[in-house]
C-alpha cells in the first residue's frame, strides 16, 4: 500500500506498506494549494515521482480513448492503456447462423466485470464474427455440413474474449491464466425439407442446448466441457471454439466460447440438427461496491454463484447494449474507471 500526502507547506510525504521507514520530502514549489490524500493498495511505484504520475495517472489516459469500442474485423486487435487502473470490460458473442426469423441462429451473451489493467501492457481482444454460411464465425464458431440440396445449415457465431497473448481463444486451452473475459457464440440454425431446429443461444456459465422433433441437436458448453451432439461425441466442441455439424444430412454448428457448444448430428430418419451455444467467463474479473460482474444470455440458465454469475434475459439488440444478448456480430468495450476501485 502507498500513501502520499500533499501540504499546503509544499512538503511531500510517501509511505511504503504499513511501516514508517523514513521521509522523502521535496519541494513543491507552491504547486499545489491545498492538502490532497492519496491511497492505492495495488500501486507499483516506488518513489516520489511515481507516486506523483500515479495519482495523476488520470491525465495520461486522454479523455477520448477513456472508452474504447471494438466492432468485429476478423483479426486480433490490441490495447495498450496510457495509464494503470482499473477498467470495466465488456463483451458481446456473435450470433449463429440464421435460416429465416423464426428459425434464427443463437444469439451471442453479455459478459462483463472488472480488471486492473498495467499501463503500457498488451491486451488483445478477439471480436466474435457472425456467418452467413456453412463456415464458424470468427474466433471459435464450428462449421455446418449440407450433405444434401435439400437443406440449409449454418456456422456457429464466435465467441468475443480478451487476452493477454496474442491469440484465438480456442488455442489458449495451455494458457488459460491469459484469458481476461469470454463471451459466448450462439449455435448455427438448420432445416432439412420444412423440418426445423431451433439453435441454442450462446449463455453464460452454461450455453443453452438446440432443440425441435430430431434428438442430435447440439448441446451448450459449460464451464469444464464442451457441448456434444445430445450426448454422441462426433462432433463435440472444446475449449475455445464450438463442434462442427456432420452427418447425412442438414447439421449446424455449434457457437464458439469458454467451451463451445455441440455441433448438429444427423442420421438417417432425421434430417436436420442444430447447434449449440457457448458458455462465457468471468472468473479472474472484480466487481465493486456498486458494480457486479456477471454474465447475460438469452432464456438460459442461471447462476447466483460469485465466479459464474449469471442472468437470464429476453432483450436482444444489434447494437452493443449492456444485459442485452447479441444479434449479429460480437462487440467489445472497455471503459477506464480509475485509480482506485470504489
Amino acid at each position: 500500500m502507498i500513501e502520499l500526502k500533499i501540504r499546503k507547506d509544499n512538503i511531500f510525504y510517501l509511505v511504503l506498506g504499513m511501516v514508517l521507514s523514513g521521509i522523502i520530502c521535496v519541494s513543491a514549489s507552491s504547486l499545489l494549494a491545498s492538502n490532497i490524500s492519496y491511497s492505492n493498495s495495488n500501486t507499483s511505484a516506488k518513489n516520489v515521482e511515481e507516486a506523483l504520475n500515479e495519482l495523476y495517472a488520470k491525465n495520461n489516459c486522454d479523455v477520448s480513448t477513456t472508452i474504447l469500442s471494438y466492432d468485429y474485423t476478423g483479426y486480433s486487435q490490441v490495447y495498450s492503456p496510457g495509464c494503470s487502473g482499473y477498467f470495466k470490460l465488456e463483451t458481446w458473442g456473435a450470433q449463429g447462423g440464421t435460416y429465416n426469423s423464426t428459425y434464427y441462429g443463437g444469439y451471442g451473451s453479455y459478459s462483463t466485470g472488472i480488471f486492473y489493467l498495467v499501463k503500457d501492457k498488451k491486451y488483445f481482444i478477439n471480436v466474435g464474427g457472425s456467418t452467413t454460411t456453412t463456415s464458424g464465425g470468427y474466433n471459435g464458431g464450428g462449421g455446418a455440413i449440407n450433405s444434401d440440396s435439400r437443406g440449409s445449415a449454418f456456422g456457429g457465431g464466435g465467441a468475443t474474449s480478451i487476452a493477454t497473448v496474442d491469440s484465438l481463444l480456442k488455442n489458449l486451452s495451455s494458457n488459460q491464466d491469459s484469458i481476461l473475459i469470454v463471451a459466448g457464440g450462439g449455435g448455427g440454425a438448420a432445416n432439412f425439407s420444412g423440418e426445423y431446429t431451433y439453435a441454442g443461444s450462446a449463455g453464460g456459465y452454461l450455453g443453452v442446448s438446440a432443440s425441435g422433433m430430431y434428438p442430435r441437436c447440439g448441446t451448450g458448453g459449460s464451464q469444464s466441457a464442451a457441448g456434444m451432439a445430445n450426448g454422441t461425441s462426433v462432433s463435440a466442441g472444446g475449449f475455445g471454439y464450438g463442434g462442427t455439424g456432420t452427418g447425412s444430412y442438414s447439421s449446424a454448428g455449434g457457437g464458439g466460447g469458454y467451451y463451445g457448444g455441440g455441433g448438429g448430428n444427423t442420421y438417417p430418419g432425421a434430417g436436420s440438427a442444430a447447434g449449440g451455444g457457448g458458455s462465457g467467463y468471468i472468473g479472474d474479473l472484480e466487481s465493486s461496491s456498486v458494480f457486479t460482474k456477471h454474465m447475460t444470455c438469452y432464456n438460459c440458465q442461471t447462476s447466483t454463484d460469485s465466479s459464474t454469475m449469471t442472468n437470464t434475459t429476453t432483450n436482444v439488440s444489434s447494437t452493443a447494449t449492456a444485459d442485452y444478448a447479441k444479434s449479429g456480430n460480437g462487440y467489445a468495450r472497455i471503459t477506464y474507471l480509475g485509480t482506485t476501485l470504489n
